[in-house]
């Protein structure tokens, strides 16, 4: 069990059922948190615009259900490790948006370098950076940067440098964190089987590791 039990936060876990080899973590995640499955939007096509579409969903689905409530996303590749993360929220009770975990960072370069944390796969997401991020998806902030086709952890780290939200995450080299990807699984974006957490240097260090 999780401390989020009860806490009256709403959590979904977005789940594929046709995805068996994830079927035991998202029960897992269902136990410890009472998470609601939300079947994601597939576009093979187009993989990452279908991981765009599914968490604007959980979005759009937070906001109509509890138009003044925070809410938390997993992807259906997380696996909790450390049960306390109520209590990691109410430590950073001032921020807009927090990551329980990271698996990576990157760097873009246009217009500005601006550094990218990977960790959509757990999020904690207010009221106000639901709304920006909505706003921005699609939007002229995304075609500014270039981003209006990239993952969706890149456009949430534009959206929160451009719209000045206060964020928390995981150290650069994540040692501290509440949950990591299953290694090994397929990636349903790329298809190539999940890593270890990667480290991409250089990075700028404008944009907010710390607690604020």
């Amino acid at each position: 069990m999780t401390d989020l039990l009860g806490s009256g936060i709403p959590v979904y876990v977005l789940h594929h059922p046709t995805c068996t080899d994830r079927s035991e973590i998202v029960a897992d995640l269902v136990a410890k948190t009472g998470a609601v499955i939300i079947e994601p939007i597939w576009i093979p096509e187009d993989t990452r615009r279908g991981c765009r579409e599914s968490h604007m969903l959980v979005a759009r689905r937070a906001k109509e259900m509890h138009p003044d409530k925070p809410y938390i996303v997993f992807e259906d590749d997380c696996v909790i490790i450390k049960p306390d993360l109520l209590r990691l929220i109410q430590k950073h009770s001032g921020v807009d948006l927090l990551y329980f975990g990271l698996s990576g960072w990157s760097v873009h370069d246009k217009p500005v370098r601006l550094s990218h944390s990977w960790g959509t796969h757990a999020m904690y997401i207010t009221p106000k950076a639901r709304d920006v991020f909505l706003d921005a998806v699609p939007g002229e902030l995304l075609r500014e940067y270039e981003s209006i086709h990239h993952p969706v952890d890149q456009i949430w780290c534009i959206v929160a440098h451009e719209k000045n939200l206060a964020v928390w995450r995981p150290s650069k080299n994540n040692e501290e964190k509440w949950v990591q990807q299953k290694v090994g699984l397929v990636s349903r974006i790329d298809f190539k089987k999940r890593h270890p957490y990667i480290l991409r240097i250089p990075y700028p260090t404008y944009d907010s590791d710390s607690d604020t």
